[in-house]
């Protein structure tokens, strides 16, 4: 037989749950969100884009140049002459500091003193001059009524610093020097200055009178 005890013990068990069970599930729960946590994470960090460094400063890299210029112009075509100017080389600014002009007076020189505005500027990539420290790129800077001027800028590559650019070094077209023909020939006698002595004729005897 069972005592009263018992069965109020029995009863006291059914009424009141069990705690312990609880702590299972809590766990599993805790579990998968830290593994679809971590999952999110890898996913993320997996499918990132690494961008590589930047590529370092080449004078004879198309797009660099290409992009120098266009940044120029586009200041030129904006009347924004300062922060053009910030654009030339340190030989550059000296070549404008000596001149005593403006940019503009001195890059739109053949201008002769208009103040019309540049309304575009098309570089003549396919006529460019290299040599190992600098390219010569003719740009056509066009106007009002058609007119155009044409200006041949120098990029060069200069270090300032720590760091490395492309800048413009001169925007005036070199004349050749002249030289002389392969025909021409000096005695040396000109390059000396050296008159040569009058050569002597031999005297001839004359016969005695009897």
């Amino acid at each position: 037989m069972r005592t009263v005890f018992e069965d109020t013990n029995e009863a006291a068990s059914l009424e009141t749950p069990k705690t312990g069970q609880s702590i299972p599930v809590l766990l599993w729960l805790i579990a998968i969100l830290f593994l679809v946590g971590a999952f999110a994470v890898y996913r993320i960090v997996s499918n990132r884009i690494v961008l590589p460094p930047p590529p370092g400063v080449v004078l004879n890299d198309t797009k660099q140049v290409n992009e120098l210029l266009y940044k120029f112009n586009q200041l030129i075509k904006e009347g924004n002459f300062d922060q053009a100017q910030a654009m030339l080389s340190v030989e550059g600014q000296k070549k404008l500091a000596d001149s005593q002009k403006p940019l503009r007076e001195a890059l739109l020189a053949q201008r002769k003193g208009k103040d019309d505005k540049v309304l575009e500027a098309v570089p003549l990539t396919e006529n460019a001059i290299v040599t190992d420290t600098s390219i010569i790129i003719g740009i056509t800077y066009y106007f009002d009524k058609n007119e155009t001027i044409y200006v041949p800028l120098t990029v060069v590559k200069e270090q300032i610093a720590d760091s490395e650019r492309l800048a413009i070094a001169d925007w005036e077209e070199k004349k050749p020097e002249a030289s002389p023909s392969p025909g021409a020939s000096t005695s040396p006698s000109a390059t000396t200055g050296v008159a040569k002595p009058e050569e002597k004729k031999p005297e001839t005897a004359t016969p005695e009178k009897k």
